[in-house]
């Protein structure tokens, strides 16, 4: 009899330590969510500043490996896009832009960024906790929180047409492509909301003579 109330007793011990290790545990567990939240909450002006910081270079990359893998697939020249109209003394009049080509070439890039960016989605960007504080030695060091991109997704792309002079009587006539993409990431409660834009050039030719002023086509939004 007392073997088994030594046993019964023995059981019960084992049980109560089970429960108030899992209460602790849960304990601990909340009191990390009430943490991280208030930290969220007071530090989010910085952490949403951060937040472009750390960011916009993940989604400049993606863009840039995105275009270049366009381009390198697609080669495209300056007289795919634009063909330059001659007087008879030989000088350039007039540009005129295949709009044709152009919005092929604006759709098929799109969709390529699109899809490339929708990666992005659901990612984490990691800020360093001592970058939060104005403490040039702490920058960048400590533990890493965790800020959610949420969305990214191209806002526009433009075909820009712009003239430089590079020597007498001559100017450098390049076709670029300036591409934007909206980007939001989530801090609970509540989201950081970026822009980030890059341009690349097309293609380039110089024109000897004075810059043409009509340009037939050119597109713009």
């Amino acid at each position: 009899m007392r073997r088994y109330k030594d046993r019964a007793a023995g059981g019960i011990l084992k049980t109560v330590r089970a429960r108030l290790i899992a209460i602790s545990a849960a304990l601990l567990f909340i009191l990390a969510v009430i943490f991280e939240i208030s930290l969220n909450i007071s530090l989010k002006p910085v952490i949403c500043e951060l937040a472009e910081s750390y960011g916009a270079p993940a989604v400049v990359e993606i863009i840039n490996n995105s275009v270049s893998e366009f381009f390198d697939g697609n080669r495209i020249g300056y007289s795919d896009l634009a063909r330059l109209r001659y007087n008879q003394s030989g000088f350039v009049t007039s540009i005129e832009y295949d709009s044709f080509e152009i919005n092929r070439m604006k759709t098929a890039c799109l969709e390529k960024l699109q899809k490339d960016l929708s990666a992005l989605r659901s990612a984490k960007i990691k800020i360093p906790l001592g970058s939060l504080f104005n403490d040039i030695g702490a920058s960048g060091r400590g533990p890493r929180i965790g800020v959610k991109i949420t969305e990214s997704a191209v806002a526009d792309i433009e075909v820009l047409s712009t003239f430089e002079s590079v020597g007498i009587n001559q100017s450098r006539h390049e076709i670029r492509m300036r591409v934007s993409a909206d980007v939001s990431a989530y801090l609970p409660p509540q989201s950081a909301k970026f822009t980030v834009s890059q341009e690349y050039v097309l293609a380039q030719t110089v024109i000897v003579g004075n810059v043409p002023t009509d340009n037939l086509y050119l597109d713009r939004k």
